[in-house]
């Protein structure tokens, strides 16, 4: 009786101890990326860099213009936070200005 029942409970936590390790790896990558990009960052590196740490680059073509600054601004979401967390990269269009990251 008590291996089902331990059988049960490691069927429930298994997956959900396996879905809070991918998330925080997911996090720490991007994490890692967000302060690799330093001011003067040429935008051209940027998508080696994201490859450098595992983070998926194709978010660096989506650009919006911040309202506030006037900047543009790119964010690469953690995927395991469906982009509820996520590193923002300000830019000129030509190199980056900061990031940081945004719901962290």
């Amino acid at each position: 009786m008590l291996s089902a029942v331990l059988k049960v409970v490691a069927c429930i936590v298994a997956p959900l101890a396996l879905f809070i390790a991918w998330m925080q790896w997911e996090t720490h990558k991007v994490a890692s990326f967000c302060g690799a990009v330093h001011a003067g960052t040429p935008l051209a590196s940027l998508k080696q860099l994201a490859d450098d740490y595992g983070v998926d680059g194709h978010w660096i073509n989506k650009s919006i213009v911040d309202e506030r600054t006037k900047d543009r601004v790119f964010f690469v979401p953690v995927a395991a936070t469906i982009g509820e967390v996520a590193c923002a990269v300000h830019h000129d269009g030509v190199v980056a200005k900061s990031s940081h990251m945004v719901g962290a």
